[in-house]
């Protein structure tokens, strides 16, 4: 009887056991953890607020928020999911293997619309007919001005209809070069490549194409005209320093803040000089920069992207979307149309900052995603170098980078 009784009582504790009555409590999954690196501790506060609410939103995932470098953490020397990069850098980073193409991604994600973002921001990230990231936030390029200068000289305001003759103009009424120290118009400088914007608002163009470049073309007799249009401002007119000049005086910044320049073109980040350091101690205003044909801009540009390393590709890709479809509106301009258009874009700006912000992206290009934009960026600024120096002409410098260019710039095309 007793081992009869001893088999019941053993198949009685697996039957409660299987009911869950003394069953081992199941262990809490590990949250997925990723990490997010951006280059600036500025917008700290921001991604702080939408890792609160992200994770709130999706318990299984801890984020960390590091602010610091993002290409040491992708190259191996720190760790990141996510990261926070410069356009310009994503075809590199694409052709060495540390961020990952996201067409698949895009394709199955519902919560992301890609027809959402201002037209051209996910070209400006497209490389080799794939899209390595998604747009974070856009930084135009404006026209700025010292309205104390403007008013001491009793010369009226730039508006975002002036063309380039609107702008030679005052710029002569404003330059002083004899003056000690001296005072210019416009203050130029071809290390910020402000010459760029000037050939495509005279019609010309650098590269076949902004989008996918296969040929060079820094001999467009309108880019030439541009760009020695650029060089007499100097050299002719005298309301701008060359750049041996500019560099005597102090430099650029020095120039502005120092209130020796009535007018620049600067990034939108720029204004008011607080995120250098370098206060701007006066008044002052923006515009769109003018046109002659027609009216462009440079648009620098951030994208996230995400980590060809990372081991936890769908949550790093929920966080990546998330920040994406909620942009940062105070700093810089958000690639989001709703966004752009939101009354919190426009209560956290001036009524005229926001009206330019706005206007430019509308007119605004980015320089393609390539590999050779650093070289080939180089060799321009060695040709304007001679330019200005009284070396060679512009068209023969220009000619120059040309023959040095198009076998680089062809060969990353595969032609």
């Amino acid at each position: 009887m007793w081992p009869r009784m001893g088999v019941c009582l053993a198949l009685l504790v697996v039957i409660v056991a299987g009911c869950g009555l003394f069953a081992s409590p199941t262990a809490t999954p590990e949250p997925a953890r990723i990490t997010y690196v951006y280059p600036t501790n500025v917008l700290t506060p921001h991604f702080e607020a939408l890792k609160s609410q992200f994770e709130a939103d999706n318990p299984g995932v801890e984020v960390v928020l590091r602010s610091g470098n993002p290409y040491s953490a992708l190259s191996g020397t720190g760790r990141a999911d996510v990261v926070m990069v410069d356009q310009l850098a994503v075809a590199s980073l694409a052709q060495s293997g540390l961020i990952r193409a996201i067409d698949p991604l895009v394709q199955d994600d519902l919560t992301l619309d890609v027809d959402a973002f201002y037209p051209g921001t996910l070209d400006a990230l497209t490389w080799r007919g794939q899209l390595w990231g998604l747009p974070a936030d856009v930084d135009p390029w404006v026209l700025y001005y010292n309205r104390d200068l403007f008013d001491a000289a009793g010369v009226p305001y730039p508006t975002n209809s002036w063309t380039w003759d609107d702008l030679l103009e005052a710029a002569l009424q404003l330059s002083d070069p004899l003056a000690n120290p001296p005072v210019y118009g416009l203050l130029l400088d071809m290390t910020r490549a402000d010459f760029v914007p000037l050939v495509y608002q005279n019609g010309g163009t650098l590269v076949d194409s902004l989008v996918a470049p296969r040929e060079a073309t820094f001999t467009d007799p309108r880019a030439v005209e541009a760009i020695e249009w650029y060089a007499d401002l100097a050299l002719r007119h005298g309301v701008a320093p060359t750049p041996r000049e500019l560099s005597q005086l102090g430099g650029f910044e020095r120039m502005v803040v120092s209130q020796r320049a009535a007018m620049w073109y600067g990034p939108l980040t720029e204004r008011g000089g607080d995120l250098s350091g370098a206060r701007w101690n006066f008044q002052w205003g923006l515009a769109v920069p003018p046109g002659r044909v027609q009216q462009m801009t440079l648009l620098s540009m951030r994208a996230y992207a995400l980590s060809s390393q990372s081991s936890e590709i769908r949550a790093a890709w929920q966080w990546l979307v998330f920040i994406a479809n909620h942009p940062p509106v105070t700093l810089t301009v958000p690639p989001l149309k709703q966004a752009l258009e939101s009354g919190e874009f426009r209560s956290g700006h001036r009524p005229d900052v926001a009206e330019v912000a706005i206007r430019a992206l509308e007119i605004g290009r980015t320089i393609p995603p390539t590999t050779w934009v650093d070289r080939v960026g180089v060799w321009l600024g060695e040709a304007l170098q001679r330019a200005f120096s009284g070396e060679m002409p512009v068209a023969e410098a220009l000619a120059q980078v040309q023959e040095r260019a198009a076998p680089v710039i062809a060969a990353e095309a595969g032609r």
